[in-house]
């Protein structure tokens, strides 16, 4: 995934010159590496056959369920300010070895044929506010929309002041 992520990327980045790593956060040049690398196994027509196949399995659960609602990230946040390169993460006594890995949203961004909304579904325990996405049938936007707007009502987030931040207190 990483490497169909950074072909679809890749050309954008093309211009980042490493020799100004002030320009970009040091992760993108570590995305971009690890991209490269993986991507030196992989050709531009295997990608397309992992993104069908996997677009397969997708297919599949969509035709039985009206949309797929998984957690945003399998961790409760990212540390602010870390450079995100050299942090080891793990989830559930598990080892990653890249945040990338963390991230649920890889799936969906890959097969972008899939319209996902993300929505907040509560506060983790180290404060961190956490999400799910809702991802509905191909081309099918008001699916997600309607049950992400729906959750939001049941919910109630965002509409109680424990959920935002006290902007004065850090005055």
């Amino acid at each position: 995934m990483l490497f169909r992520s950074n072909l679809i990327m890749g050309p954008s980045c093309a211009v980042l010159d490493p020799g100004t790593p002030e320009a970009f956060e040091p992760y993108i040049y570590e995305f971009l590496r690890r991209g490269e690398e993986s991507g030196a196994n992989m050709t531009p027509f295997a990608g397309l056959e992992l993104e069908a196949h996997i677009m397969g399995i997708v297919g599949a659960i969509l035709a039985d369920h009206d949309a797929i609602i998984i957690p945003t990230l399998t961790t409760y946040g990212l540390k602010a300010g870390d450079d995100h390169v050299d942090t080891v993460v793990s989830v559930d006594g598990t080892a990653l070895n890249f945040y990338f890995e963390t991230m649920l949203t890889v799936l969906f961004n890959v097969m972008s044929r899939c319209p996902v909304v993300n929505v907040p579904s509560g506060i983790a325990p180290n404060g961190v506010p956490m999400g799910v996405q809702i991802a509905g049938p191909t081309y099918d936007d008001p699916v997600s929309f309607r049950i992400a707007a729906a959750l939001e009502a049941a919910r109630g987030w965002w509409t109680t002041p424990e959920w935002r931040p006290d902007m004065v207190k850090g005055i």
